[in-house]
């Protein structure tokens, strides 16, 4: 990778040996018109300029210097895959794109990212070929708008006071992860220094049945501790906050509903904000049954109380659009749905 700007993996702390940066020489056009998707951008082969990413094309590391308002730029790599790293799954990982990102692999969506500070990662093996590929990056940024966090970016055409010249597009290290369908996505761990020991979590990707975890520590270069554990069997669930009384109505749910057909055990909400439990089924069956027992007839006693009907308007009115998809059930039952529900219970009663 020599020659390439940033070439060090960009993740330390989850190293892995298959890896590629796709950092280096792009090309870039920009878009004061914004009309690129119809133009079909997307699809091209190549375009207008050359840049080096990952910085943007504000900066002279760039290439470009365009330090004028810009209100998006698409940008092009082309990147070649063998055969054989197509056997398990392909993950594209961005450092970071300001602000608006819509990706394409071969002049096909692959996803989108919004958030100009935080990384993110594609799967995009279905849309890889054996060969050559071709990676498109549509970046929209408008920091005049007042419709989206731009920290000390300037909103005057050029740098003053405190405020800096604008940052447009991939910003940060862009990488190929090849990785197997059963692995590892991410880990924790927590030292415990009064008990002299460290806890570890670990996150999983695909079915893990049959499989096993070996965790070793080390301190000064020496084995501090070793542990094996075998997986499969129970699924660890973790359902995030809705609201104050959404977050009852759920727990509810999920006691009177949904626990005796997935097997739900040690189901605890005594954590602020989280509903923690383990089920015996995996995680189709999980919303399977959480879809199928949303749709049928629910009494308002069973989930929500009178008294707390006027709670649930007041508390959980302005709920922000992000926490509200990841909301019941990932969007099974909307929060809009939930509250509409409960707006006639308290008709009713």
């Amino acid at each position: 990778m020599n020659g390439i700007s940033r070439p060090e993996h960009p993740r330390p702390r989850f190293f892995r040996k298959s890896w590629e940066n796709l950092n280096g020489v792009w090309e870039y056009a920009f878009d004061f018109s914004l009309s690129g998707r119809e133009k079909g951008w997307n699809a091209r082969t190549s375009l207008d300029g050359t840049i080096t990413v990952p910085f943007c094309p504000e900066s002279a590391r760039s290439g470009v210097g365009f330090t004028d308002f810009l209100p998006a730029v698409w940008l092009l790599r082309r990147f070649d895959v063998p055969a054989e790293r197509l056997a398990g799954d392909v993950l594209l990982h961005f450092g970071a794109v300001d602000y608006e990102a819509e990706v394409f692999v071969n002049g096909a969506f692959a996803g989108r990212h919004t958030g100009g500070y935080t990384p993110f990662a594609l799967d995009v093996t279905a849309l890889l070929r054996a060969g050559e590929n071709i990676l498109v990056v549509y970046a929209r940024d408008d920091v005049r708008s007042g419709l989206q966090p731009s920290g000390k970016q300037s909103a005057a055409l050029a740098s003053e006071g405190c405020y800096y010249t604008r940052t447009t597009g991939v910003w940060q290290t862009v990488w190929l992860e090849f990785v197997p369908k059963q692995r590892l996505s991410d880990w924790q761990a927590s030292p415990d220094a009064r008990n002299g020991k460290l806890d570890f979590a670990a996150f999983f990707h695909g079915d893990t049945d049959g499989c096993a975890l070996r965790v070793r520590a080390s301190l000064g270069g020496k084995p501090a501790g070793e542990t094996l554990l075998r997986l499969g069997g129970d699924m660890w669930v973790l359902l995030p906050w809705l609201g104050t009384y959404s977050f009852l109505a759920l727990e509810r749910f999920l006691k009177l509903r949904c626990a005796p057909l997935l097997g739900i055990r040690g189901l605890d909400s005594s954590r602020p904000y989280f509903i923690q439990f383990t089920m015996q089924a995996d995680r189709e069956t999980f919303f399977r049954v959480l879809a199928e027992e949303a749709e049928k007839p629910l009494d308002p006693m069973e989930l929500v109380y009178p008294k707390e009907l006027p709670l649930f308007e007041k508390y959980d009115e302005y709920l922000p659009a992000e926490l509200v998809k990841k909301g019941f059930a990932h969007g099974v039952l909307g929060i809009t749905e939930m509250k509409e529900r409960i707006r006639l219970w308290k008709q009713r009663i």
